[in-house]
C-alpha cells in the first residue's frame, strides 16, 4: 500500500493499493493542491507494461506549468493526455512484438470554484454533494454502451463477463478522443477520482456512507474507501482521491 497526503486550502487525500490479485499496481496517482490538479490513471492490466503507461501520464502531468484560467488548463491537460498518447503509440510501433501499452486516466483540475473534468476509460469523478453522489465523467465501456442502447439493463450489467471491456484509452488506438466537462463546486463539496477497483467493490451506499461522516478527514475517508475494497475480494488495483472543497 501506498499513501500521499496532501495539505492545502482544500483537504485532500490520495491512496492507492494492489488489492489481492494483482501482482503488480498499474494505477497511477497524482495530486498537486497547490496547483488545484489531481488525477488518477489505471494501466491497462490485460496488456504489457500498463504500469509504464499510467505512470507516463502522471510524469507527463507534474511537468506542466498551468495556466492561471480553466480554460488554458483544460488544453493544457489534453495537449497532455494527447503527447502521451502519440509517445505510447511510437513506442508500439517500435516494439518488434507490438506490445500495446494503455491506460485510462481522469484528471480534474479547479480555478477557485470553477472545475475541469477530463478522461478517458472508466476511471471517474464524482461530486459528493449533500448526501449525494453525482457521476460526473461517462465511462468510455461496452458496458455503458450496452446501457445507453438499452440492449443490457442495469441488473444485468453488474456481473457481466465483458463489463471492465473500456472502448477508449491512451496509447491504445490510433486516434484519441477526450471527453471534458466543467461544472461548479460548492464549499462542503466533496470531489471523489478513483480507478474502476472502487466502484467495482463497493456500491454507492458503501461510499456514500464514507463521505458523509463529516467529523473524518480526507486521509480517514480515503483510508476507510480502501480498506473497505480490501473487505472484498479486491480483484484488481484500486485508487482513491478525496478533496474537501474548503
Amino acid at each position: 500500500m501506498s499513501f500521499l497526503e496532501t495539505v492545502s486550502d482544500w483537504d485532500c487525500a490520495v491512496m492507492t493499493h494492489p488489492g489481492h490479485t494483482r501482482q503488480v499496481n498499474e494505477d497511477a496517482v497524482l495530486s498537486l493542491p497547490a496547483d488545484q490538479l489531481w488525477a488518477v490513471a489505471d494501466g491497462m492490466g490485460g496488456y504489457s507494461a500498463g504500469d509504464i503507461a499510467s505512470q507516463a501520464i502522471i510524469s507527463e502531468l507534474m511537468a506542466l506549468s498551468l495556466g492561471a484560467d480553466l480554460t488554458t488548463r483544460t488544453q493544457q491537460l489534453e495537449d497532455c493526455f494527447q503527447a502521451v498518447h502519440q509517445a505510447l503509440i511510437s513506442n508500439t510501433k517500435l516494439d518488434s512484438q507490438h506490445n500495446i501499452m494503455g491506460s485510462t486516466v481522469v484528471a480534474a483540475t479547479c480555478v477557485d470554484y470553477q472545475c475541469a473534468c477530463l478522461w478517458v476509460g472508466d476511471s471517474r469523478c464524482y461530486v459528493f454533494r449533500e448526501g449525494m453522489l453525482y457521476q460526473i465523467s461517462r465511462d468510455h465501456s461496452w458496458l455503458q454502451e450496452m446501457l445507453d442502447s438499452n440492449i443490457l439493463s442495469a441488473e444485468e450489467a453488474i456481473d457481466h463477463p465483458q463489463r471492465h471491456m473500456i472502448t477508449r484509452a491512451i496509447g491504445a488506438s490510433d486516434e484519441l478522443q477526450v471527453d471534458v466537462v466543467t461544472f461548479e463546486v460548492d464549499s462542503g463539496d466533496i470531489l471523489l477520482l478513483c480507478s474502476d477497483g472502487l466502484y467495482g467493490e463497493l456500491d454507492v451506499d458503501c461510499i456514500c456512507r464514507v463521505l458523509s461522516d463529516k467529523t473524518t478527514a480526507c486521509e480517514v475517508k480515503t483510508s476507510q474507501l480502501i480498506n473497505a475494497v480490501l473487505e472484498t475480494q479486491a480483484r484488481d488495483n484500486v485508487s482513491v482521491t478525496v478533496i474537501q472543497v474548503a
